[in-house]
């Protein structure tokens, strides 16, 4: 996984992200999860199958698995409804517990609206967001 440098840099400056390769963009988002405590498998760089990384919880309730999908687009670049369904259709075929689509970018008004009807199943993550958690993270946990 990436180091804490690329953490450390995107939270000074999170349009510091546009920067990032696809791949480092999916290890940002692996590394995040981590400090937030998850059990984080990311997926091969090809062929991963509408999935980019897998986030296992054990928990009292059962185990629970959790598709991530990682889109680093230029943050004029929306991504659309497409990308969402795809998601949907990949957790529902695998009967994963849910999904998430992480973007450096926004979704369009129509993948907001498709995700809002399955919104126990799909969630989305924008760059906004990303500068939230970024803003989130304590310093001293970054070395």
């Amino acid at each position: 996984l990436i180091n804490n440098s690329l953490i450390k840099k995107a939270k000074l400056d999170p349009n510091f992200i546009y920067s990032m390769s696809p791949r480092q963009f999916e290890e940002f988002v692996a590394e995040l999860f981590e400090k937030d405590g998850y059990s984080v498998s990311l997926t091969q760089q090809t062929h991963d199958g509408g999935k980019d990384m897998f986030i296992v919880e054990n928990k009292r309730l059962g185990k629970f698995i959790y598709y991530v999908e990682c889109k680093k687009y230029s943050p004029e670049f929306p991504v659309g409804v497409r990308l969402v369904r795809e998601l949907y259709g990949t957790v529902i075929s695998d009967r994963a517990t849910a999904g998430l689509l992480v973007t450096s970018s926004y979704f369009s008004k129509e993948a907001r609206h498709f995700s809002e009807q399955i919104k126990t199943q799909i969630s989305l993550m924008e760059f906004a967001d990303l500068k939230t958690w970024l803003s989130e993270i304590p310093d001293i946990n970054i070395r």
